[in-house]
């Protein structure tokens, strides 16, 4: 059974460096409610989401004294064909107390994963290549080690792939590593967002002056000033959504995050709060929330601590050819959710179009 996926997943969104789509929110649909499935070994804390241009989830788990990245190379297939995904331990390493947060992709595939510190071990930045193996080029062996004061939680990559981009949750840090070789970790910029930015994503912005978005206690930020060839410049920043309800800024299942999804040209955060979890759908040219997601199941129940999000755009149904947009959330229970929605025209239209 073969799923064909087109441009690439909203984790590798900033990698690209496309020309941004021409229609909106609006004319590609909105998301509704497709089916779910349990995590690995029904885990109670998956938190992050990335998922790759090949259809590959992967899946960062950090509760209790497990903190595993897992893959996934069947879930789309096996949930056009109503069969429960398969995944295997891709990393793992119970010395990064804090968990593995940030998730994000390249145009080669490749993923960059960092790992949150506990004040007594470092935190790391990792990488491995499609087939998921460490990048041996990349710090040591594959795992840069990251210093005591900078703690992340949080990547995205320039539109140039020419720095990753990672967020320290204290001090608003935003500090860069070379995506080769990782040998220079760098304090870039230093914006005034508040104390725990939990994620961010990067939005390519003609003229190569990206747009950072940051998930800051589940409130959308957008932080500007600088350039994918000038991060220092990132001191700028507004919040966005300052009517949402914010998160427990120091509970341990607070981990929100934020991505953007280059096929709407829309920015996708998670709201973590105790009254109305949401995952959270954001038109950054109108300016405006354009869709709330709060309920999934088809007897709808709310949204429970939606941490991860992650997109793909394109895939296609094995049965009928029916093309669809998917988006996974993770629960902080056993779940995983996904919804989707059905593109108006084929691939081939939908890049001429554009």
């Amino acid at each position: 059974m073969k799923a064909r996926f087109a441009l690439v997943a909203a984790s590798a969104a900033a990698a690209v460096a496309l020309a941004l789509p021409a229609t909106t929110h609006a004319q590609n649909g909105e998301w509704e409610f497709w089916k779910s499935f349990g995590s690995p070994e029904d885990s109670s804390a998956i938190i992050r989401l990335a998922i790759d241009s090949q259809g590959t989830l992967y899946l960062s788990h950090s509760g209790g004294t497990d903190k595993i990245i897992y893959k996934s190379t069947d879930v789309i297939p096996a949930l056009f064909a109503d069969d429960p995904p398969t995944a295997t331990v891709l990393y793992q390493n119970n010395d990064i107390a804090n968990g593995f947060q940030g998730l994000v992709v390249d145009s080669s595939d490749n993923l960059f994963v960092v790992g949150d510190w506990d004040g007594s071990n470092p935190g790391e930045v990792l990488k491995f290549d499609v087939n998921g193996d460490p990048v041996t080029d990349f710090g040591d062996n594959g795992v840069l080690a990251v210093p005591d004061a900078l703690r992340p939680v949080g990547a995205a990559l320039t539109s140039d792939e020419g720095f990753l981009v990672i967020a320290s949750v204290f001090g608003d840090a935003i500090f860069s590593v070379d995506p080769v070789t990782g040998d220079e970790i760098v304090t870039e910029a230093d914006p005034d967002t508040g104390t725990f930015l939990r994620d961010i994503a990067v939005r390519p912005v003609d003229g190569g002056d990206d747009e950072i978005y940051g998930n800051v206690t589940s409130q959308l930020w957008r932080i500007t000033g600088g350039s994918a060839t000038d991060l220092s410049g990132y001191t700028d920043s507004v919040n966005l959504t300052p009517g949402l309800p914010l998160s427990n800024p120091q509970g341990f299942s607070v981990r929100p995050s934020v991505i953007h999804f280059p096929a709407d040209d829309t920015v996708i955060f998670s709201n973590v709060n105790d009254d109305e979890a949401a995952v959270v759908v954001y038109d950054p040219v109108e300016d405006e929330i354009v869709q709330t997601l709060e309920q999934w199941g088809d007897t709808p129940q709310n949204l429970n601590q939606a941490a991860g999000v992650a997109a793909i755009h394109a895939v296609e149904d094995p049965d009928n050819g029916t093309q669809y947009d998917l988006l996974f959330v993770s629960q902080f229970g056993t779940a995983i959710v996904v919804y989707r929605k059905e593109l108006p025209t084929s691939v081939e239209d939908w890049t001429i179009l554009h």
